[in-house]
């Protein structure tokens, strides 16, 4: 690949929205990423509360998807 340096106003715009749209992609494959850790942390941690106490009454309801069967 050829790579030239952008001199004029055009080219320069060129190059940000390139970039900028670089940027979105590469945000949205790390948001899909880190939303599937992130949601089995958060079920170990909801699965490993429930099993060492029981929950107090000031505290919000659990997800649905979370409490004992």
């Amino acid at each position: 690949m050829f790579c030239q340096i952008a001199i004029t106003r055009q080219e320069k715009n060129v190059a940000a929205k390139y970039w900028e749209q670089q940027r979105k992609i590469a945000e949205s494959i790390r948001d899909s990423y880190d939303k599937v850790n992130e949601d089995d942390y958060h079920e170990k941690f909801y699965k490993r509360f429930m099993i060492l106490s029981e929950r107090p009454d000031f505290f919000e309801p659990m997800p649905k998807n979370c409490r004992k069967k």
